[in-house]
C-alpha cells in the first residue's frame, strides 16, 4: 500500500507491535540466540535467558543498502516523500526520463513492476490535464 500511498491512491496502515503482542499473549525478546533446544522446546539467549516455546520464529534481520549510489530506493512509507518529489519533476518537466531497475535477479519484482505502471498511469493523468488546462 505504501507504493499506492506516493500517488495519493492509499494509505498504508501501520499497527504497533506492542499491540500485537498484547493481543497474541506473546512476548518480544531481542537478543542474540546462543543456543535452541528442539527436543526440550527451549531457546537460550546470549544474556543466560532460558525460555520456553510452543513455536520458535527466529528472524535474523538483514540491513538495508543502496544498490545504485544516487538512485532512489522505494522501501516503503519513509520514501514516499521522495518519490512523491520525483512524480512532481516528472510532471513539471524538471525532470523528463525515469528507469526503474532491480538490484539482482533474486529479488520479488512486484513492486517495481507496481511502481512502473502506477507511474505511467500517474504521469497519462497528468499529462491529459495540463493539456486540457492550455
Amino acid at each position: 500500500m505504501t507504493v499506492a500511498e506516493a500517488f495519493g491512491r492509499a494509505e498504508a496502515r501501520s499497527f504497533r507491535i506492542a499491540d500485537i503482542l498484547a493481543d497474541q499473549h506473546a512476548e518480544h525478546v531481542q537478543d542474540s540466540l546462543e543456543h535452541v533446544d528442539p527436543e526440550g522446546r527451549e531457546v537460550v539467549t546470549g544474556a543466560g535467558a532460558r525460555i520456553p516455546y510452543d513455536a520458535l520464529l527466529v528472524a535474523t534481520g538483514a540491513r538495508a543498502t543502496a544498490p545504485f549510489p544516487g538512485a532512489l530506493t522505494f522501501g516503503g512509507r519513509a520514501d514516499v516523500p521522495r518519490l512523491s518529489a520525483l512524480l512532481d519533476e516528472l510532471v513539471n518537466g524538471t525532470a523528463r526520463s525515469v528507469a526503474f531497475a532491480l538490484a539482482r535477479e533474486q529479488v520479488w519484482a512486484l513492486p517495481l513492476y507496481e511502481l512502473a505502471l502506477m507511474t505511467a498511469a500517474h504521469l497519462r493523468e497528468h499529462a491529459s490535464e495540463r493539456l486540457c488546462s492550455s
